[in-house]
């Protein structure tokens, strides 16, 4: 699964997650501390990111995936 943030993306960083992608998150897709999902913001590229342990809504960034392709006009 694929999620879209607003946040900054950098390999080690830890996102913490709003009411509505977390409730994406573990509601919609049913993920689980541990899980694997791919994030992207449109601007860093798309990174690798594990659903973090614990009660709150957060993922831990790995490695980046893709980088983000520029759309010159």
């Amino acid at each position: 699964p694929r999620l879209y943030v607003e946040h900054a993306l950098a390999p080690g960083a830890e996102i913490a997650l709003g009411k509505s992608p977390a409730h994406y998150l573990r509601n919609v897709l049913r993920l689980k501390p541990g899980d694997a999902v791919l994030v992207f913001n449109g601007r860093d590229g798309e990174f690798r990111a594990t659903v973090a342990e614990g009660k709150r809504a957060a993922l831990l960034l790995g490695e980046q995936e893709r980088m983000q392709r520029r759309m010159d006009r």
